[in-house]
């Protein structure tokens, strides 16, 4: 847009300054925010289609610096879903349809150990098959890895790792991630998720 008209004026648009903030920078604000005393802390993103890991260090109150960005395109919860598509796929004998947009839903409104999907008209608790996938999703996606392997080695140094995006708030999810940091990380370093308003 180089302009635009407003209550019959004419306005001219030009851009003099530009920041591109990664993804997740919102959270580290709010942390930043919240532990004004922390030198050093990581974003772990899971958003939609990317997952993203971001390192940042806050040299100043209220403003934490990106220092690097790890980012695993199809890493995000479309990539969990389709994983979870796969895995109803191969294990159910009713032939009923599997829909991905229930699995999403049905991922939102779970708990940590209960995840209600509808087979034809009968609810069934598929948090077994959810975990399996989400096995399936980091083996059969080496960026995922790659970048869980990054938030490894961050909580064994001591260090602090946020997790945020719409992601984390499918709670068995955040839950199967969350343990699956900490058994690796031997109990060293913090993890958080954030709730959804950061």
């Amino acid at each position: 847009i180089d302009s635009f008209v407003w209550e019959g004026q004419e306005f001219k648009v030009s851009i003099k300054n530009l920041t591109i903030l990664p993804e997740g920078y919102g959270s580290a604000v709010t942390i930043a925010r919240h532990h004004p005393n922390l030198f050093r802390f990581h974003v772990l993103d899971l958003g939609g289609g990317t997952l993203t890991l971001t390192e940042y260090i806050q040299s100043a109150p209220l403003r934490p610096a990106p220092v690097i960005q790890h980012i695993a395109n199809g890493g995000g919860i479309s990539g969990v879903i389709t994983s979870v598509h796969i895995t109803l796929s191969k294990s159910d004998k009713s032939g009923a349809r599997i829909i991905p947009d229930l699995i999403q839903e049905a991922l939102r409104a779970s708990t940590d150990k209960e995840c209600m999907y509808l087979f034809g008209n009968k609810p069934k608790n598929i948090a077994t098959s959810v975990k399996s996938a989400m096995d399936d999703w980091l083996s059969d996606n080496p960026q995922v890895f790659n970048i869980l392997s990054y938030a490894l080695a961050a909580l064994l140094r001591g260090e602090y790792l946020y997790l945020a995006g719409g992601g984390f708030c499918c709670q068995i999810v955040a839950a199967w991630l969350t343990s699956w940091l900490i058994k690796g990380a031997a109990g060293n370093g913090n993890v958080e998720v954030l709730p959804d308003a950061y």
